[in-house]
This record gives structure tokens, C-alpha cells and sequence, in this order.
């Protein structure tokens, strides 16, 4: 008896594994350009994208989002939300230094129900003609997917 328990209980773990090994991704997490997306507590609309240059000439990606707090307690959009940036399946780094973002604005602190509007960030881009996926994320939360936007730069 013990023998075909073992017998059913690694073929069902082996069927897990394969489940989860089958490669197949899903895009439900995909979102577009003004779609509201609900980070815990927060919403999360990135409502604008636009193509400027950082301090040494480089293009850059910037976006422009709202933030909504639905929290509790005062938070600010920076210690609540991650936004990562890929292009070409490469990540891309955040771009610090451009007179045209203010990453100063995702700073400010917002009592529980307000929305911040008009806040920006920005990604240093590889080149200006492939796509970049922004991968948007609760910030301190490590067991959620993220949710995708997709822009192409040379649509601009």
C-alpha cells in the first residue's frame, strides 16, 4: 500500500513540475495607456509617454503617471511603486540625471484618498527604434506579477 502511494504521489509531483516547466507565458498582466492598475493599496495610471534627452545627450523614455493613495496612512509614490524598464529583453537603467524629469514630484507625501497627477520617471534607452516593456510593481511586495505597458519609442 505504501508502495502505490509513493507510486501516485510522484507521479503527481512530476506533473506539477511539468505544468510549471511548460514555458507557455501569460500576458494577462499586460496594460495599456491609461488603464488603471491596482498595487495593493495604490492605483497606478501611466498616462503619457515622451522621448527626451539626459544631461550628455542620451535618448530617454520618459513617462508620466498618476498615483492614487488608498492606503491609511501618508505615503509617497516612491516607496510604494516600482517601475523597471526592458528593452530588447535587457533591462535599462533609470535615468537620473535630465533636466526633463522631475523625479522629485513621486516624492511628496499624500494623505489617504488623495491622487498625485503628472509624475514622472524616465529610462535611459538603448536605441530609439525597439520596444520597451515597463514593468510596473508594488514595491514592497515580492510575490505579485508585474503588470506590463508597452511603448515604442519611434512612434514618439
Amino acid at each position: 500500500m505504501k508502495k502505490i502511494l509513493t507510486i501516485i504521489l510522484t507521479i503527481l509531483l512530476l506533473n506539477i513540475l511539468l505544468v510549471g516547466c511548460s514555458g507557455e507565458e501569460t500576458t494577462n498582466n499586460e496594460v495599456g495607456l491609461n488603464e488603471v492598475v491596482t498595487l495593493g493599496d495604490y492605483e497606478v495610471t501611466v498616462t503619457k509617454f515622451e522621448l527626451v534627452k539626459d544631461s550628455e545627450g542620451r535618448s530617454v523614455i520618459k513617462l508620466y503617471y498618476d498615483w492614487t493613495n488608498n492606503s491609511k496612512k501618508t505615503q509617497a509614490p516612491y516607496i510604494t511603486v516600482n517601475f523597471k524598464a526592458f528593452q530588447n529583453d535587457v533591462k535599462i537603467a533609470e535615468s537620473l540625471f535630465s533636466e526633463d524629469i522631475d523625479l522629485g514630484l513621486g516624492q511628496k507625501e499624500a494623505s489617504p484618498g488623495t491622487t498625485l497627477t503628472g509624475l514622472e520617471d524616465g529610462f535611459l534607452l538603448n536605441d530609439t527604434q525597439n520596444i520597451v516593456e515597463i514593468e510596473i510593481k508594488e514595491l514592497m511586495s515580492f510575490n505579485s506579477e508585474p503588470y506590463i505597458l508597452k511603448v515604442n519609442p519611434s512612434e514618439l
